[in-house]
């Protein structure tokens, strides 16, 4: 698989649903599925925990050990991209 992509509004119980991830991203899989209550996990998002610098780093860490890139986008501007 070449990556994953999670947009702003995905959440963490989306990703723990996943099949993709729960095969691909293991790790990513098993963090999300002990972070808080299942509500919390329907209401947080992957990309808000890692803008906010969660201090549980719950799914920090294993996008981290997989080598994730962030790109942000903007409506309004173009697009930047960070490693």
């Amino acid at each position: 698989m070449e990556g994953l992509r999670i947009g702003a509004l995905v959440t963490t119980r989306e990703i723990e649903n996943s099949e993709v991830v729960q095969r691909h991203y293991a790790s990513l899989a098993k963090s999300v599925m002990v972070c808080a209550s299942v509500q919390m996990r329907n209401r947080a998002t992957v990309v808000g925990k890692v803008c906010r610098a969660s201090p549980s780093l719950d799914t920090l860490a294993p996008l981290i050990s997989d080598r994730a890139s962030i790109q942000p986008r903007s409506w309004y501007r173009e697009d930047r991209s960070r490693t």
